[in-house]
């Protein structure tokens, strides 16, 4: 580890530093009662240790192929810590598979040299080809390892076609299974409540089937995945309303709480490629995608436009999207700037900050107050002003898409570029509108100053965030003017503060003449545009059942019924959707022998059961009388206004529960009260 650490240049103290963390360790084994006498560790690294990923990394990156991961050279590595894959490419599998057994020697003599040992049996060969051959098995050290038609890396299956139909097998058992530990403790009669049964399956149930499908879900198996995934998605919706196997899934599509699997999907892949394409044009991954978009051959189609949605891409102009660095100072540099009046209350604050404000004009020292505005169907807008005398504002592009943290950031920038121009002026002798004292920004938005008193992180908007670094930075470097920030809450009652704010929004409606150019796009605002293009669907279509129309907004009837216990609100899903224990469903899959109502000899259906049958015509009475005392306005004769209408649903589910006809829901309220 530390002969690596040096060959690879690293500072000696910090050589020093892993040495001292990886000498003189000792441990003990505890097994129940017994734990032995603590014996010394002469290798590995401490676990538990966020440090022991990092060095194992460094420790076999010379496992490696030794170049940089550049996807159009014909032989690379990837690795995940102890996950090592090479990769050879040749027309000619008998090369191929030559160059790949030196890749193998050479991974064994690495092993020999460093004290790894490779579980040989755990080794994979494949050939990924299109080609109907049978290639030769591979020399691994003593084994000969024989092609195999799949393999598990990352936690996906690949195939030697790689049409991953192994992974979606994989898939579908996954979702299944998961589905059926979910019901456990999400029945129709009893279990934790809808809205928690919805949040498990979007965190645990969607998060399993949907992992890395980026990598297998493409336009060449659409229809395979979309197949799959809306059986486990029905399956899911079943388990949240406490619906019947039988129920239709187009009441289930209509009434569930989800996004639809297949349109999150959609959403999740398009949302990867989105933010990679932010990387900047030397990375791998990047390159790739670049000569594959701005390619688009009529048939035979890459992997790349298979897995990408082409048209929403076109639709989002991908080529103005902002390039995001990961690294903007370097480990042994620091930039930070202290914000004054974070701590203080906002209505002491006001008070503080003209007191500051004051000083500082006493002290002849620079004043810079920023602002965005943002008002709806108008557009955002920017507006600085500098020592009560210098301003500028502008209107933000594409204003449909911008916020006002976007526009508060511009502001900012705008600031500084007044300033930096006027301090090298006034450096040059040219003009006086500001004095080579300290710079104080005042600005009335904690998280834009929160943003610039650091260096710019890996985020969105994060070309805004460069210029004002660099320029912070450029500023700063002049001995003479130090910078401070400052939270000035109030816009009233601070001239400066209402004077900057009536610039912005004085820029905001239509103005073309200051309007910035040029701008790239964030990839904040790339990713607005694909929720909404793949968002939960409130206002569904109508549907027919029980011969009525339901209409009533979904999401209305599952909040309405999530405030109630849950065989309750599962019985109301029931007979919406017409699919209950009553005996006309029962006989229509051949449960028993008569649709009709055992007390009126007529058929036994929705309608039968909460409008007419005779049996129940006291808890009718009693559900009739609530009614009208808590003034639900509903028609009590009317099946559709009953199923229809969320008001009245805590008293219908009182009503069923009298009833004692929902035998399931019943023998569960009967056991509880024992």
């Amino acid at each position: 580890m530390i002969d690596t650490l040096i060959k690879k240049d690293a500072p000696p103290y910090l050589s020093a530093i892993i040495n001292s963390l990886l000498s003189e360790r000792s441990t003990s084994i505890k097994m129940d009662d017994f734990v032995s006498s603590p014996f010394e560790l002469k290798c590995g690294l401490p676990q538990g240790s966020p440090l022991s990923p990092i060095l194992y990394i460094i420790y076999n990156s010379s496992l490696l192929i030794n170049n940089p991961l550049d996807l159009n050279k014909d032989s690379i590595s990837l690795g995940f810590i102890d996950d090592v894959t090479h990769l050879v490419a040749n027309r000619d599998v008998g090369i191929a598979s030559q160059r790949l057994e030196l890749e193998g020697e050479r991974s064994l003599e690495w092993g020999s040299t460093h004290n790894a040992i490779f579980d040989k049996k755990k080794a994979k060969f494949m050939v990924f080809t299109h080609r109907h051959i049978q290639p030769p098995p591979l020399r691994f050290g003593e084994f000969s390892l024989p092609p195999s038609h799949n393999n598990k890396y990352l936690g996906i299956i690949f195939d030697s076609k790689l049409l991953f139909s192994d992974h979606l097998k994989k898939v579908k058992k996954c979702g299944d299974q998961t589905v059926n530990q979910l019901i456990r403790i999400s029945r129709c009669s009893f279990g934790i409540g809808l809205q928690q049964s919805r949040n498990l399956t979007i965190s645990v149930l969607r998060s399993r089937i949907l992992y890395g499908s980026m990598i297998w879900a493409s336009n060449r198996n659409q229809n395979q995945v979309k197949n799959i995934v809306n059986k486990i998605e029905n399956q899911a919706n079943r388990m949240i309303l406490g619906a019947f196997r039988s129920t239709p899934c187009s009441f289930l599509n209509r009434e569930s709480p989800l996004i639809p699997f297949f349109e999150m999907l959609k959403r999740k892949n398009l949302l990867y490629f989105i933010k990679k394409l932010t990387a900047p044009d030397q990375h791998p991954i990047k390159k790739l995608l670049n000569s594959e978009l701005f390619n688009h051959p009529s048939s035979h189609l890459s992997p790349i436009h298979n897995m990408i949605d082409q048209q929403i891409l076109h639709l989002l102009n991908i080529s103005t999207i902002e390039i995001i660095q990961h690294h903007q100072i370097q480990p042994w540099e620091n930039f930070s700037l202290d914000i004054n009046n974070l701590k203080i209350k906002k209505e002491n604050a006001k008070e503080i900050a003209t007191t500051q404000i004051n000083q500082k004009k006493i002290d002849s020292q620079n004043l810079l107050f920023t602002d965005g505005s943002s008002i709806p169907e108008q557009g955002t807008a920017a507006a600085a002003l500098l020592n009560n005398s210098i301003s500028f504002a502008c209107r933000i592009n594409n204003p449909e898409e911008s916020s006002s943290f976007e526009a508060e950031v511009t502001a900012i920038n705008i600031g500084l570029e007044m300033f930096n121009n006027n301090l090298n002026n006034l450096l040059s002798g040219n003009q006086h509108n500001i004095f080579n004292h300290q710079l104080n920004i005042f600005c009335d938005n904690q998280a834009t100053l929160t943003a610039i008193s650091r260096p710019p992180t890996p985020v969105s908007l994060q070309f805004r965030f460069n210029k004002i670094f660099n320029l912070l930075k450029l500023i700063a470097s002049n001995s003479d003017t130090p910078i401070q920030l400052f939270w000035c809450p109030a816009h009233v009652g601070i001239p400066e503060n209402e004077k900057v704010d009536t610039l912005a929004k004085e820029a905001t409606p239509g103005n073309q003449e200051f309007q910035l150019e040029n701008q790239p796009q964030s990839l904040s605002n790339f990713q607005q545009h694909i929720r909404k293009q793949y968002k939960f669907n409130k206002f569904k279509q109508p549907i027919i059942r029980n011969n009525i129309r339901l209409t009533t907004p979904p999401f209305k009837i599952f909040n309405k019924l999530n405030q109630m216990e849950r065989g309750g609100g599962a019985a109301i899903y029931q007979l919406r959707s017409g699919h209950c224990p009553l005996n006309n469903f029962l006989f229509s899959i051949k449960k028993i022998d008569s649709p009709l109502c055992n007390h009126c000899n007529a058929i036994e259906d929705v309608k039968h059961f909460i409008l007419y049958c005779k049996k129940f015509n006291n808890q009718r009475k009693n559900y009739r009388k609530k009614i009208k005392e808590n003034k639900i306005k509903i028609n009590i004769h009317s099946l559709q206004s009953i199923l229809d209408s969320p008001s009245n649903f805590e008293f219908l589910a009182g009503f069923i529960l009298e009833t004692k006809r929902f035998n399931n829901l019943q023998f569960y309220i009967e056991n509880n009260k024992e």
